[in-house]
Protein backbone atom coordinates (compact mmCIF):
# COMPACT_ATOMS: atom_id res chain seq x y z
CA UNK A 1 0.00 0.00 0.00
CA UNK A 2 2.18 2.63 -0.85
CA UNK A 3 1.54 5.65 -2.20
CA UNK A 4 -1.73 5.40 0.27
CA UNK A 5 -2.07 7.62 3.14
CA UNK A 6 -4.92 6.92 5.66
CA UNK A 7 -6.25 9.64 7.52
CA UNK A 8 -6.74 9.22 11.00
CA UNK A 9 -10.42 9.36 12.48
CA UNK A 10 -11.19 12.26 14.96
CA UNK A 11 -12.37 10.08 18.04
CA UNK A 12 -15.96 10.92 19.34
CA UNK A 13 -16.11 13.52 22.09
CA UNK A 14 -18.87 12.95 24.50
CA UNK A 15 -20.69 15.33 26.51
CA UNK A 16 -20.25 17.63 23.47
CA UNK A 17 -23.51 18.25 21.27
CA UNK A 18 -22.85 18.15 17.42
CA UNK A 19 -22.51 21.67 15.94
CA UNK A 20 -25.89 22.37 14.77
CA UNK A 21 -26.14 23.36 10.76
CA UNK A 22 -25.74 27.06 9.70
CA UNK A 23 -29.72 27.67 7.97
CA UNK A 24 -29.99 31.13 6.81
CA UNK A 25 -32.73 33.03 9.04
CA UNK A 26 -34.85 33.14 5.29
CA UNK A 27 -35.97 29.54 5.68
CA UNK A 28 -36.10 29.62 9.47
CA UNK A 29 -39.04 31.86 9.30
CA UNK A 30 -37.86 34.32 11.61
CA UNK A 31 -36.73 37.81 10.48
CA UNK A 32 -32.94 38.96 10.06
CA UNK A 33 -31.80 41.10 12.60
CA UNK A 34 -31.78 45.02 11.49
CA UNK A 35 -28.90 47.13 12.46
CA UNK A 36 -30.06 50.46 12.94
CA UNK A 37 -28.08 52.66 11.04
CA UNK A 38 -28.19 56.84 11.07
CA UNK A 39 -29.16 58.06 7.70
CA UNK A 40 -28.39 62.01 7.46
CA UNK A 41 -31.40 64.27 7.42
CA UNK A 42 -33.44 65.08 4.85
CA UNK A 43 -32.88 68.21 2.72
CA UNK A 44 -36.02 69.76 2.88
CA UNK A 45 -36.57 73.44 1.01
CA UNK A 46 -38.48 75.81 1.96
CA UNK A 47 -40.10 78.42 -0.32
CA UNK A 48 -42.40 81.24 0.15
CA UNK A 49 -45.87 80.60 -1.41
CA UNK A 50 -46.89 83.28 -4.80
CA UNK A 51 -49.75 85.05 -4.32
CA UNK A 52 -51.42 83.26 -7.08
CA UNK A 53 -51.29 80.32 -4.79
CA UNK A 54 -52.35 81.73 -1.55
CA UNK A 55 -55.74 83.33 -3.65
CA UNK A 56 -56.27 79.31 -4.52
CA UNK A 57 -55.63 78.00 -1.65
CA UNK A 58 -58.16 80.67 -0.05
CA UNK A 59 -60.80 80.20 -2.77
CA UNK A 60 -60.33 76.52 -1.44
CA UNK A 61 -61.29 76.87 2.17
CA UNK A 62 -63.73 79.44 1.19
CA UNK A 63 -65.64 77.26 -0.97
CA UNK A 64 -69.05 75.32 -0.59
CA UNK A 65 -66.92 72.47 -1.44
CA UNK A 66 -64.52 72.23 0.96
CA UNK A 67 -66.71 73.10 3.73
CA UNK A 68 -68.22 69.97 5.78
CA UNK A 69 -71.25 68.15 4.33
CA UNK A 70 -74.04 68.36 6.62
CA UNK A 71 -74.48 64.65 7.32
CA UNK A 72 -77.96 63.29 9.15
CA UNK A 73 -75.38 61.33 12.05
CA UNK A 74 -74.84 65.31 12.74
CA UNK A 75 -78.61 65.83 12.16
CA UNK A 76 -79.09 62.94 14.61
CA UNK A 77 -76.56 64.01 17.15
CA UNK A 78 -78.28 67.80 17.51
CA UNK A 79 -81.32 66.52 17.77
CA UNK A 80 -80.91 64.35 20.43
CA UNK A 81 -79.07 66.91 22.37
CA UNK A 82 -81.79 69.95 21.36
CA UNK A 83 -84.71 67.38 22.94
CA UNK A 84 -82.56 65.61 25.68
CA UNK A 85 -82.66 62.37 24.57
CA UNK A 86 -79.85 59.89 23.33
CA UNK A 87 -79.39 59.31 19.78
CA UNK A 88 -80.51 55.35 20.94
CA UNK A 89 -83.60 56.61 21.43
CA UNK A 90 -84.16 58.16 18.48
CA UNK A 91 -83.14 54.78 16.55
CA UNK A 92 -85.13 51.99 18.70
CA UNK A 93 -88.84 51.11 18.38
CA UNK A 94 -90.52 53.18 21.88
CA UNK A 95 -93.16 55.13 20.83
CA UNK A 96 -92.88 57.54 23.99
CA UNK A 97 -94.37 61.16 23.15
CA UNK A 98 -90.47 61.76 24.52
CA UNK A 99 -88.98 59.84 21.84
CA UNK A 100 -91.38 60.27 19.17
CA UNK A 101 -91.50 63.85 18.75
CA UNK A 102 -87.96 64.47 18.47
CA UNK A 103 -87.59 61.54 15.69
CA UNK A 104 -90.35 63.25 13.71
CA UNK A 105 -88.77 66.22 13.88
CA UNK A 106 -85.29 64.34 12.56
CA UNK A 107 -87.06 62.91 9.94
CA UNK A 108 -88.54 66.40 8.57
CA UNK A 109 -84.54 68.28 9.45
CA UNK A 110 -82.95 65.38 7.38
CA UNK A 111 -85.32 65.81 4.48
CA UNK A 112 -85.02 69.52 4.69
CA UNK A 113 -81.47 70.00 4.86
CA UNK A 114 -79.73 67.50 3.12
CA UNK A 115 -82.36 66.57 0.61
CA UNK A 116 -81.93 62.59 0.78
CA UNK A 117 -84.03 59.80 0.37
CA UNK A 118 -86.79 58.69 2.60
CA UNK A 119 -85.71 55.27 2.50
CA UNK A 120 -81.73 56.45 3.33
CA UNK A 121 -83.35 58.40 6.05
CA UNK A 122 -85.12 55.27 7.74
CA UNK A 123 -81.66 53.69 7.33
CA UNK A 124 -80.22 56.09 9.62
CA UNK A 125 -82.70 55.53 12.52
CA UNK A 126 -83.28 51.89 12.63
CA UNK A 127 -84.26 50.54 9.69
CA UNK A 128 -87.67 52.60 9.51
CA UNK A 129 -89.61 51.85 6.30
CA UNK A 130 -89.70 55.15 3.63
CA UNK A 131 -93.70 55.36 4.20
CA UNK A 132 -92.68 55.71 8.12
CA UNK A 133 -90.27 58.32 7.25
CA UNK A 134 -93.08 60.60 5.40
CA UNK A 135 -96.00 59.94 7.46
CA UNK A 136 -93.12 61.68 10.65
CA UNK A 137 -91.96 64.75 8.51
CA UNK A 138 -95.46 65.63 7.50
CA UNK A 139 -96.50 65.13 11.16
CA UNK A 140 -93.47 67.45 11.92
CA UNK A 141 -94.63 69.96 9.60
CA UNK A 142 -98.68 69.83 11.37
CA UNK A 143 -96.91 69.94 14.84
CA UNK A 144 -95.00 72.73 14.45
CA UNK A 145 -98.00 74.89 13.12
CA UNK A 146 -99.91 73.71 16.02
CA UNK A 147 -97.31 74.08 18.88
CA UNK A 148 -94.90 76.59 19.25
CA UNK A 149 -92.81 75.68 21.47
CA UNK A 150 -92.42 72.76 19.43
CA UNK A 151 -91.73 75.19 16.59
CA UNK A 152 -89.44 77.04 18.39
CA UNK A 153 -87.29 73.53 19.24
CA UNK A 154 -86.69 72.75 15.81
CA UNK A 155 -86.13 75.99 14.41
CA UNK A 156 -83.50 76.57 16.82
CA UNK A 157 -82.11 73.00 16.02
CA UNK A 158 -82.68 73.90 12.30
CA UNK A 159 -80.32 77.17 12.68
CA UNK A 160 -77.74 75.63 14.47
CA UNK A 161 -77.22 72.65 11.59
CA UNK A 162 -77.49 75.71 8.62
CA UNK A 163 -74.86 77.64 10.74
CA UNK A 164 -72.55 74.53 10.13
CA UNK A 165 -73.50 73.84 6.68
Amino acid sequence: MAGFTTLARPRPVFNQRPAMPVVPFERVGRAAPVIPVALPPPVVEVRQPTVAELLDNFRLVCSSEAAPRLTMHLILEHVAAGFQVTTQDLKNERRTMRVVQPRQAFMYLARDLTGKSYPSIGRVIGGKDHTTIIKGATRCESRMAADPDYRLAVLTIKKRLEVLA
